[in-house]
């Protein structure tokens, strides 16, 4: 008995603990922490260390990125997880703000489909791809996508050039401006002094209230234009005065509509736009005070509504013979076409805008103007 006392105090002293009988039935250990480990264990079961969730692991795993996306473009968050630098939540820098939302034509270098400029490059005042014969380049422009365009003036013959009413002599050299064709050396005018069927017309021609035709003034005539189209016989009056197109913004259905000065260009239906205009101003009591100065403007031989507003194709015809248009006109004592001034036509862009022509002294400028301004207003006459 006192040996089995002596055994159990060795064992109980050493942290363990049995079963006391004639045979020993079990030993196991007590439990407690084992070294650093915060895990119990016994002796079938040691403790583990723990298990560590970044091991082995990628930026991916995590839905991120291991490295920034082009900074150029891109500004990310930098995230961290663990031992690893990950990046996420990437958005495109803030001079990326161009999208089809705010601008018509975005360009350059883009961004999950945002860009960093918007061109509003505007060609309208520049109608030609290129540069026809005898004219020359007054400006050009090139647009979004990437085009030149051009503003043109009529070629400068310079002074050993001149206009001839009865054609060149022989050998004579020549020089086109515009659409008139100057020469070094002209035949004796065998018809100075008297008049002709206006059949036989040249720009620049004095038209008389008889409707015939001279080169030079012929006493005895009253003179009531000048001739600027010899396809279309068509002369501009020798006065001009100011108005507004109409006084308000109206529609006028059966006016047609051109969205561009380019389309402008091929209106020459001045005489259908005016009947049309005033038919309509009288109908619905509205004012439309440039086309009821020219139907009502009369002169010796002419009555109420022959004359017309000019189509912006006539227009530009009157533009691109001025300076031969200018020196019948000084002759005949009447105002020249200005300068830096703007003339209406009688074509339509929209509801609220109507095509002018700035005058300038060597190219012209087409502008959508809207309808209230006060600007020149020229009768022409269809002979």
């Amino acid at each position: 008995m006192q040996k089995r006392v002596l055994i159990y105090l060795s064992l109980v002293s050493a942290g363990c603990l049995f079963i006391c009988s004639d045979v020993f039935a079990g030993v196991q250990f007590l439990p407690r922490y084992q070294g650093s480990y915060g895990v119990r264990g016994d002796a079938s079961n040691p403790p583990r260390k723990p298990v560590d969730p970044y091991k082995d692991k990628i930026c991916s795993d995590f839905g991120l990125l291991s490295s920034p996306k082009d900074t150029n473009l891109y500004v990310c968050a930098k995230v961290q997880k663990g031992p690893l630098t990950c990046y996420g939540s990437c958005i495109c820098l803030s001079k990326f703000k161009y999208d089809a939302s705010n601008c018509s034509n975005p360009e350059g270098i883009s961004c999950d489909g945002k860009y960093e400029s918007c061109c509003t490059a505007n060609c309208e005042n520049y109608p030609h791809e290129s540069i026809p014969e005898g004219y020359a380049e007054s400006g050009r422009c090139t647009d979004c996508g990437g085009k030149v365009w051009y503003s043109i003036k009529p070629k400068d013959c310079g002074s050993g050039y001149q206009l001839c009413d009865n054609g060149p002599e022989a050998g004579a050299s020549s020089c086109k401006s515009g659409e008139l064709i100057y020469y070094s050396e002209c035949k004796p005018d065998t018809i100075t002094g008297g008049s002709y069927s206006c059949e036989m017309a040249r720009v620049g021609d004095i038209l008389y209230s008889d409707m015939t035709c001279s080169s030079t003034r012929v006493n005895g005539k009253r003179p009531i234009g000048v001739v600027f189209s010899t396809t279309r016989y068509l002369a501009i009056a020798l006065d001009a005065t100011t108005r507004e197109w109409s006084g308000r913004y109206f529609d006028i259905p059966d006016l047609n509509n051109y969205s561009s000065s380019i389309k402008a260009e091929t209106d020459f239906g001045g005489k259908d736009n005016t009947r049309i205009i005033m038919e309509y101003c009288k109908s619905n009591g509205e004012s439309c005070p440039a086309v009821e100065y020219v139907y009502s403007y009369t002169t010796s031989g002419t009555s109420a509504g022959d004359w017309h507003l000019p189509s912006f194709g006539e227009l530009k015809a009157i533009y691109n013979n001025k300076d031969i248009l200018n020196t019948k006109l000084a002759m005949l004592g009447a105002n020249k076409l200005q300068s830096l001034n703007t003339y209406w036509s009688s074509s339509r862009k929209d509801l609220s805008y109507a095509w002018s022509l700035f005058f300038e002294d060597k190219s012209y400028r087409a502008f959508d103007s809207p309808r209230h301004m006060d600007y020149y207003v020229i009768p022409v006459l269809a002979f």
